[in-house]
């Protein structure tokens, strides 16, 4: 079995190579962090996919809960006591939270890589500076980069999913018959 050591020096190995691809040494910099970044999400997506498999029962049952609390929810205010919606009411709210406490832990469990990479980071790049703002005089190194190009990824990725969603719920509704 091999040992810590010898596992940290490939997996160094294998993150220095994009670095290694261009002689200019910002256009290689920039392109190896942006495969650093593209690799730390992909590893914390595939992490939430995984932690969401893993609980799904428990996921799906506190969504059914949280439905169910706001259609009784719903029925207790067109009944029109005031202290039966009340109720209900302050039950679906705390669903509510649960629920979106649920989805922040789901989505923090996909930020584990971030700090690692970084730390991986400072050991080959600290104290240079990869980017200068001219009119403040400000440089910038390896975290700036990093963790803009991570940001810009996700967002980027999130809206590129967002689109083929609703290609792919178009064209589920084109090609589902319709009832007449």
């Amino acid at each position: 079995m091999p040992n810590l050591s010898y596992i940290l020096f490939v997996i160094d190995f294998i993150l220095i190579q994009p670095y290694r691809l261009f002689e200019n040494v910002y256009l290689a910099f920039w392109f190896g962090t942006l495969c650093l970044a593209l690799l730390c999400i992909i590893i914390g997506k595939l992490t939430q996919k995984l932690l969401y498999r893993l609980n799904r029962a428990y996921y799906q049952k506190e969504n059914d809960e949280l439905q169910h609390l706001h259609d009784l929810s719903i029925k207790a205010a067109n009944t029109g006591d005031k202290e039966l919606f009340k109720s209900v009411n302050k039950m679906a709210h705390d669903s509510f939270g649960k629920n979106f406490f649920i989805g922040a832990t789901l989505f923090t469990a996909s930020l584990w890589p971030l700090p690692f990479a970084l730390g991986w980071l400072k050991l080959h790049f600290d104290g240079i500076s990869i980017v200068i703002v001219p009119y403040f005089n400000k440089e910038f190194g390896y975290a700036f980069v990093m963790i803009t190009l991570y940001v810009s990824l996700r967002l980027l990725i999130s809206r590129i999913s967002t689109i083929i969603a609703k290609k792919n719920a178009k064209k589920n509704d084109q090609s589902s018959p319709t009832k007449r």
